[in-house]
């Protein structure tokens, strides 16, 4: 009678899926934005981290079509590069070394740690050691109707 017993409780278990226990009802399967900005290389008009009083980014993914232009590459879960680039080799090519922080779902905030200037411009690198510039500041992640990316500052 146990065996009986056994293989019904066996065959009943089998048949049951697992279920969210959150109280949601709903199972989280949402990519966060700042997952879809690590895995790609962006292409901005203007270069992220050099001109503190710009307040949005329009990004749009690299295309190997383009010759030059402003880079921005999210290399992990921390850091950060935006770089100048052109396929000549006689130009002002800048580089912009940063971290990043995760705020939430939708917001970024983004530090300075040093500009490299080589080529036509080349200059000591810069470190920033004050907070005052070290800090870029908060920036909001929105998808755009071509298929970019908008960094918007939080003011």
């Amino acid at each position: 009678m146990k065996i009986i017993f056994l293989l019904a409780v066996g065959m009943f278990c089998s048949g049951v899926s697992g279920q969210n226990i959150t109280g949601s009802g709903k199972v989280k399967n949402k990519t966060e934005k700042i997952d879809l900005l690590i895995s790609k290389k962006w292409v901005s008009k203007k270069q992220v981290g050099i001109n503190r009083n710009i307040d949005a980014y329009e990004l749009r993914p690299y295309d190997e079509k383009d010759s030059f232009g402003n880079a921005l590459v999210f290399e992990d879960s921390i850091h950060f590069r935006s770089y100048y680039f052109a396929f000549c080799g006689l130009d002002c090519f800048t580089t912009v070394n940063g971290r990043y922080k995760r705020i939430n779902n939708t917001t970024i905030e983004l530090f300075i740690d040093n500009i490299e200037q080589r080529g036509t411009c080349a200059a000591p690198t810069m470190y920033m050691y004050d907070k005052k510039y070290k800090n870029l500041g908060k920036f909001r992640i929105s998808d755009t109707k071509e298929g970019g990316v908008l960094l918007t500052r939080k003011r």
